[in-house]
């Protein structure tokens, strides 16, 4: 989602917990979980906080927390960081990509943004809607798919 598509209604920890509880697991274990993966973003001091007043640079960090609890093979990210600055935009890529290499996932990204573009070890541009260049690089393990407007 380009919007965090978080509920105002509950607290960040039941927020990341929800898709764990969607698969089956009981609620002790989900909120677990869903508190290590906060943790592991250094988001654990809000995870009592109600999402509705978060900044979207928090939103967007919690609703990555929510993704990666369910510890998904591949990771789509549609425009990660479109709505944030560039230092929370620089902040979400490390999170998705240290969580990425930590859980051996890929990560695959769409972006218009040179800068998210840059965190990719391949990328591929698209211009009308043909491949016009795929580039690899050797530093990290990411693609992304950057779209051109003609």
């Amino acid at each position: 989602f380009q919007s965090e598509q978080l509920l105002p209604e509950l607290q960040v920890v039941e927020n990341v917990a929800l898709p764990l509880l969607l698969q089956g697991f009981g609620r002790a274990e989900a909120k677990q979980r869903a508190l290590k993966e906060l943790q592991r973003l250094g988001l654990e001091d809000i995870s009592r906080q109600m999402t509705a007043g978060l900044s979207p640079a928090l939103a967007a960090r919690v609703a990555i927390a929510r993704a990666l609890a369910i510890r998904p093979r591949v990771i789509f990210a549609d425009q990660p960081t479109a709505l944030l600055d560039p230092v929370s935009g620089q902040e979400a890529m490390q999170a998705l990509s240290l969580a990425a290499a930590r859980t051996h996932a890929t990560l695959l990204v769409s972006t218009v943004n040179p800068q998210v573009a840059a965190w990719c070890q391949r990328t591929i541009t698209l211009r009308d809607g043909l491949i016009a260049q795929d580039s690899r690089r050797e530093s990290t393990s990411e693609t992304v798919f950057q779209i051109e407007d003609a």
